[in-house]
């Protein structure tokens, strides 16, 4: 029968639909008519599992955040967590996720310390990423799983209960998606031995700086935390990229301190 291909799944293979069924076809390319023939059959298809599972990490963080004990007065605590819901503007890089965070904090004097970890975020992605490599263009997509490290410097004042919080933070991290085609750049190694086990997770990456702006309001050790990040994605991979693909992230979340 005659299908016309819509888009391409993680797996780069072509995704039609036949009397509202999914079908999937290898080797096409979106947008594509082919004639096919269907070798196999499934009652029931699951997708999305993944968009699930991220919701209920965020809800089941605010929900434990919510219900901690909170009766103590303020003061300098050197640990920090928290699980933010974002808004992404570029989606060839990721889709709206969830990010959870770990940072320590230390304490430079009254009312300023600098904090430093790490962020992780969880996302889908339906949309293509187009990567350059060798002049070759290549299709492709994120993995969803992304992390970045980094400084904040936070200013705090102390308002009747509550305690505010701006912070300045500065990190560098990366976007990993599936090479699929793309071919794997070779590093010689001198001290290589003939026995050495080469392990290939078959992923590449996008490295990338992360300036963002925050207001956090806490009560004892529990708060709430908005702010705004800016990647400018192109500054560091402007040979892999097509256009000026830069990002901003808008993230709204609850966080804890211990």
């Amino acid at each position: 029968m005659i299908v016309k291909i819509d888009k391409l799944s993680h797996e780069m293979r072509g995704i039609a639909k036949i009397d509202n069924k999914v079908t999937f076809v290898d080797k096409v390319i979106p947008n594509e008519v082919v004639n096919i023939r269907v070798t196999k059959q499934k009652k029931k298809i699951i997708i999305n599992k993944y968009k699930k599972m991220k919701r209920n990490i965020v809800f089941w963080l605010m929900y434990y955040f919510i219900n901690i004990s909170a009766q103590e007065n303020f003061s300098f605590r050197k640990n920090i967590v928290n699980a933010n819901y974002y808004y992404a503007t570029a989606k060839n890089f990721t889709e709206n996720g969830v990010q959870v965070s770990y940072f320590r904090r230390s304490e430079v004097e009254e009312n300023i310390h600098i904090e430093y970890g790490a962020n992780i975020y969880f996302s889908g992605n339906k949309n293509p990423l187009i990567y350059i490599k060798h002049d070759s263009i290549y299709q492709t997509k994120t993995t969803g799983i992304n992390f970045d490290f980094g400084i904040k410097m936070v200013k705090s004042k102390r308002i009747r209960d509550f305690n505010l919080e701006w912070t300045s933070e500065l990190l560098f991290g990366a976007i990993s998606f599936d090479r699929g085609n793309i071919p794997k750049t070779e590093y010689e190694n001198p001290y290589e031995q003939e026995n050495t086990i080469k392990a290939d997770l078959g992923l590449e990456s996008l490295s990338t700086f992360n300036f963002g702006q925050g207001l956090r309001v806490f009560k004892n050790k529990i708060g709430a935390e908005v702010k705004i990040n800016y990647l400018p994605i192109y500054w560091t991979e402007k040979k892999h990229l097509p256009d000026k693909m830069n990002m901003f992230r808008f993230s709204l979340g609850m966080v804890y301190k211990f």
